[in-house]
């Protein structure tokens, strides 16, 4: 996905190396900033909860600040503990 002025990439991989705090083994999603040359994890856990299960399929707002992925990973929020799929939108502001 990218943002409308093209400044923004959103992607998934797994990759474990392109962001601090990624999970190897598992796809993550990132948002690249192509006019700092930054990578940004994006779907970062929230806890302790194991981080099992992968997102993918990263939609981006039109200025980059929110970035809309499916994820079943049980740790994105607090008590979501199913592994089923579920979207998430990450607030990249906050």
């Amino acid at each position: 996905a990218v943002s409308a002025d093209g400044r923004y990439v959103a992607f998934p991989s797994t990759a474990d190396n392109l962001a601090p705090g990624a999970t190897p083994g598992i796809e993550n999603v990132y948002l690249r900033d192509l006019r700092h040359r930054r990578t940004e994890l994006i779907s970062t856990g929230t806890g302790p909860a194991p981080q099992l299960g992968g997102s993918t399929s990263p939609s981006l707002s039109a200025d980059g600040r929110y970035v809309a992925f499916t994820s079943n990973r049980a740790d994105l929020v607090p008590g979501d503990t199913n592994s089923a799929a579920d979207i998430f939108v990450r607030d990249r502001r906050t």
